[in-house]
Order: C-alpha cells, then structure tokens, then sequence
C-alpha cells in the first residue's frame, strides 16, 4: 500500500484510521503514521484522528499523533480542540501532552450544555483538579468568563470543588466576579452549603456583603438554608445581620433553625426589624409553629405586640394556627389578649373559627386571669 493511498489519507474518508485512533489501536496508528498517513485527515464535522483519541483517552495514540506534528487547534463542527475534550473528560496526561506542544488555553467552544466555555472552566467543573493545575502552570486565564457570566472560580465553588477553589485563589481569581444576578462565588458556595470553599474565599477578602440583585447576601441564603457552620465563618468575619433583602426580610427572619437563630442574636441582630407588610421574625416563627426560636426572639425582648399591616400579632396569627405551644409562650410573656386584626377578629376568635380547642383553653383562662 502506497502512502497516497493509505487510510486517513485526503484520498479515502479515513475510516480505518478514524476507528484505529478512535479505539486506541496504538500499534495500527503508529503504522499508518510511519508510512505517511496524514494526521490531519478528518471525518464528519471535521473530527480528527488527534481529537477522538483525546477524547477516548488514549494518551499513547495522542503522543504519536503529536510527534508527527498533528495539529493542536484542529477543532470540530462546534469548535472545540483536542485540549478542551480531554479536559472535560479528565484526561490528564493527554492534557499535559498537549499544553507541553503548546495547545491554546483559551480556546472556547459549545460542548454538551451548549455553553460556550475553556478547558479551565470546564475542568474546574467537573472537579478535575489536577488538570487545572496543569492549566493554570501554563498561564491559563482565571478571569475568562463563559457567556452566562460564570467564571472558573464561581462553577468550582458552586460545585464545592475546595480544592479547584484554592488553586485558582492562589493564581489571584477574582472574588468579587458576579452573575448577571449578582450572585459571586462566596454565595453560591454558602447557597450550597460548601463551608470549606467559603472559609477559603473568606480568608482571600471575599466581600460578605455583595449582594444578588434581590438584596440577599451569603448570610441570608445560608441561614435560609439552615447551614449553620457558614453562618458562624460569615458572622465571624463580621456579616451584617441587618442586610435585607428588597422586602426588607434579614437573615433572622428566615431560618427554621433555632441554632442559627441563636447565632444571630447573639450578634445582635435586631428582633423589631420587619418586612415590607410588618411581619417581625417573631410573627413569622409563630406564624410556622417554630416554638423553640419564638421562645429565643422572647428571651431577647423581641415585642409581642408587633403587628402586620392589617394588625396581626404573633398571639393572632399562632392562635390561628393552633399552636398551643406558642401560644403559651406569648401569653407568659404577656401578649395582649384582646388585641383584635383589622377584621375585628382577635385571636381567641381565630381559635374557635378553627376549632383549636387547647388555644382557646388558654386564651379564656388568660382572659379571666386578667379581669
């Protein structure tokens, strides 16, 4: 066989050479190769022999293929490299084949999600670390964004890759970079509850107080999702406790978790600020039957007789809802019996509408104590 007529040559579709590579017949390729098949000889939507090799993970047939001075750009249809495929799929030493022919970091193409994103990026999400270390020895750009707005450090920290995390840290990745929802990688990290990732992006400077376009902070969206350890390494790091969000709800009105609540007051955080409608945090955890923070809210002097805009206090609305617990609590406290909403309803009514039957025993012995 003649090298003009050799399989992989532009003279034949490839298939032979194309399969070879593709199944790691290293042998076969070096064969082909040594009689002059040509390494950029390409398939449909333009996948070279280089391509699917790293992208099955034969470094042996990628090495050869190199040595014969294959193509690192080459791309197919959508645009990706050789480099961008095996990142992806973790290849590390075809990885390292390929940056030391000098392979383009920055390269970006469409792969499965449709994002357009770079070997570092794609490799920090997937949580190879090893070859975003490779990647950034070659000077690989920590800034680079995809077009959604992530960068290598948001969609590491998303995904609690701490160590991917520390990596690009250490290479000066910018903690402040936001989402087009403000969202930065010290809140999506606290949103997923990744307390190692935050603590490093803490110790780098990350700002507490960046917030999403809705107002909330890594404080919020971390007692929100009762992540009590983050609370504590924001706090530490002097988190606002009286951040809001744009209808005005703080860090302590959300948790249904009394560890988190205590964490908070205990940094002062303010019982009487309420949202947009007046709710307080103890209208709100009376309101949820969370009897053990109401009892916390209490004991810091959180005021019983707080209402809503359409004059609901914390004694209405846990009368309404029947929980008897709370209600004693309130009543121990001395919350006002006879307070009435708007309706002209007060909560001994609410109680009977609802058939409550322990509330309303409690609420007609406080009210015949009281006379």
């Amino acid at each position: 066989m003649g090298a003009d007529a050799l399989p992989g040559d532009d003279a034949l579709p490839g298939e032979v050479w194309y399969v070879s590579a593709q199944n790691g017949h290293s042998e076969i390729v070096e064969l082909l190769l040594d009689n002059g098949a040509n390494t950029e000889a390409a398939r449909n939507s333009r996948v070279t022999a280089l391509f699917i090799s790293a992208q099955n993970g034969h470094p042996e047939i990628v090495k050869l293929l190199l040595d014969k001075g294959a193509n690192t750009e080459a791309s197919v249809g959508g645009g990706a490299t050789a480099l961008l495929i095996s990142a992806q799929k973790g290849h590390s030493e075809i990885v390292k084949l390929l940056l030391d022919k000098g392979a383009n970091t920055e390269v970006a193409a469409a792969l499965d999600s449709g994002v357009i994103t770079n070997a570092l990026y794609i490799s920090a999400q997937n949580g190879h670390s090893e070859i975003v270390k490779l990647l950034l020895d070659k000077g690989a750009n920590t800034v680079a964004a995809t077009r959604g707005g992530p960068t290598a450090l948001y969609i590491s920290a998303q995904g609690g890759h701490s160590e991917i995390v520390k990596l690009l840290l250490d290479k000066g990745a910018n903690t402040e970079a936001a989402m087009r929802n403000g969202a930065t990688a010290l809140y999506i990290s606290a949103e997923g509850g990744h307390s190692e990732t935050v603590k490093l992006l803490l110790e780098k400077g990350a700002n507490t107080e960046a917030a999403m376009n809705n107002g909330a902070t890594a404080l919020f969206i971390s007692a929100r999702n009762g992540h009590s350890e983050i609370v504590k390494l924001l706090l530490d790091k002097g988190a606002n406790t009286e951040a809001a969000t744009h209808d005005w709800a703080t860090a302590l009105f959300i948790p249904a978790y009394s560890e988190i609540v205590k964490l908070l007051l205990d940094k002062g955080a303010n019982t009487e600020a309420a949202m947009d409608n007046g709710a307080t945090a103890l209208f709100i955890s009376a309101q949820n039957g969370h009897s053990e923070i109401v009892k916390l809210l209490l004991d810091k002097g959180a005021n019983t007789e707080a209402a809503t805009r359409d004059w609901a206090t914390a004694l209405f609305i846990s009368a309404q809802n029947g929980h008897s617990e709370i209600v004693k609590l309130l009543l121990d406290k001395g919350a006002n019996t006879p307070v009435a909403i708007n309706t002209a309803k007060t909560a001994l009514d609410a109680a009977i509408t609802r058939g409550h039957k322990a509330v309303v025993k409690l609420l007609t012995s406080s009210l015949t104590s009281q006379k």
